[in-house]
């Protein structure tokens, strides 16, 4: 779990507070081959700067 915990600080690009989850566990497909992948989605607020849309994926 440490590991995953350092993904979703660095992916945003911004100081994030305590993660709270998962939240939501679903499998979709990834890849040009579509393989199937879990998605995992966290909670947090952005304790620190701001968060970089493009690189975390938030519409």
């Amino acid at each position: 779990m440490d590991g995953t915990v350092c993904e979703v600080r660095a992916e945003p690009g911004a100081k994030l507070g305590a993660i709270e989850g998962p939240v939501l566990l679903a499998p979709h497909t990834y890849g040009p081959d579509g393989a199937y992948v879990p998605a995992i989605q966290f909670r947090t607020r952005i304790s620190e700067g701001k968060c970089n849309r493009r690189r975390s994926g938030v519409l």
